[in-house]
């Protein structure tokens, strides 16, 4: 009705004004609410330029495809492109940030090196490695909505066992606590261990120290390990193989 007068709607019913705006915005109003809201909300209709098209006056279902076509393309960690649209209302944030993150999943290397180094790449197209910081506001925005995990371990060649849980086990300790602390939307977290050493006894001796934080995992959170022995996979948290 924008550019003409609107109706006197302070001459109508409760029952009027309610089925005006159902028949307007498409879904259930609450009859328990005063008539002047209801009055407020058809002028605020009224005032709707023409040519405008109000995301929020369709169906909660029709908007969930509409967010479902947007995010269709995806980035390197399977999250929806386009997420400008997140930041438009509360409402929006609510519905579409499920959708943008639905099946995303992150893989992660944990690299260890001679000297016991322990470094982090978040794994992207083609075999692309970028090294992750482990500083938690540079990470958050990262992998805080991902659902899905797969963290991969490779021992160096060159690497004792000693070395790495002795200078890197801090730098492991601390991706479990940002992951466990803020990767609220976790849904699955898989562990490989890759180990290029020749000894590898020692070595999956003490990997169970390093998975020991998994502990605090919540339990909603599926974890299974690839390539531990029926032996470390007793000692590690819910010591399920793939």
């Amino acid at each position: 009705m924008s550019g003409s007068k609107s109706p006197n709607y302070f001459t109508w019913s409760k029952d009027e004004l309610v089925l005006a705006i159902k028949n307007r915005t498409h879904e259930e109003i609450d009859r328990k609410q005063k008539r002047r809201t209801c009055i407020k909300q058809l002028f605020k209709l009224d005032r709707c330029p023409p040519g405008v098209f109000r995301l929020l006056d369709l169906p909660a279902e029709l908007r969930i495809n509409i967010y479902e076509a947007l995010f269709a393309e995806k980035d390197d960690v399977g999250r929806g492109m386009h997420p400008a649209i997140l930041r438009t209302s509360k409402l929006i944030y609510k519905e579409a940030s499920p959708v943008r993150h639905e099946n995303s999943h992150a893989s992660l290397t944990i690299v260890g090196f001679r000297g016991g180094i322990a470094r982090v790449h978040l794994d992207g197209p083609d075999n692309n490695k970028a090294p992750l910081n482990l500083c938690p506001s540079a990470t958050v925005s990262r992998i805080r909505r991902i659902q899905n995990f797969t963290v991969t371990f490779e021992f160096d060649a060159e690497m004792s066992a000693t070395e790495f849980i002795t200078s890197g086990e801090a730098q492991v300790r601390g991706l479990w606590a940002v992951m466990i602390s803020t990767c609220e939307d976790m849904q699955r977290l898989k562990i490989v261990c890759t180990d290029h050493r020749k000894n590898r006894g020692p070595y999956r001796r003490q990997l169970s120290r390093l998975l020991a934080p998994l502990s605090e995992l919540s339990r909603d959170v599926e974890l299974t390990y690839e390539g531990l022995g029926k032996r470390v996979l007793g000692e590690v948290p819910r010591g399920v193989s793939e």
